[in-house]
């Protein structure tokens, strides 16, 4: 049988479920709030185009390869790769003309006729996981931790 916690151990993990937890809503309102400048963000000019500058353009570009883990893009002779998660069939992909949505240099969206691929790396992908995990440590954390706590000091 394990020994009791003792308060001060239980004093730890709730800070730690704490930290944990609002480290995770944290990243979640900071991801949200990256989406919210990618979508407003201006039209970039042509001098801003491949730069971490926050804006957005939509250029035309060549695919040169689709894979279900990444897309690589020939855009005015610059070879840009672009992590994704596909997870059907792959259409075959190589040359087809395709529009490239660029936001701070890097692909976020490419396009063409009966083909749309996202990026899987955009900041508002990881929000809902975040949010969800954040809270949950947040509360059910805090519950087993306070269920710990009256366990251990009515003795068991």
């Amino acid at each position: 049988m394990q020994r009791p916690w003792t308060k001060r151990e239980l004093l730890v993990m709730l800070i730690v479920v704490w930290i944990g937890g609002t480290g995770l809503l944290v990243l979640a309102w900071y991801a949200d709030n990256e989406d919210k400048r990618m979508r407003g963000a201006p039209r970039c000019t042509q001098a801003e185009e491949f730069t971490p500058a926050r804006c957005v353009t939509v250029l035309d570009g060549a695919l040169v390869e689709l894979t279900s883990n990444f897309a690589r893009v020939d855009v005015e002779g610059r070879q840009l790769t672009m992590s994704t998660i596909i997870s059907h069939d792959v259409p075959p992909a190589g040359g087809r003309q395709v529009r490239v949505t660029l936001y701070r240099g890097k692909p976020v969206l490419i396009e063409a006729d009966h083909l749309w691929v996202d990026s899987d790396d955009k900041p508002s992908d990881d929000r809902p996981i975040m949010l969800a995990g954040g809270g949950f440590l947040l509360v059910a954390g805090t519950a087993g931790v306070v269920r710990e706590l009256r366990r251990t000091t009515r003795g068991g």
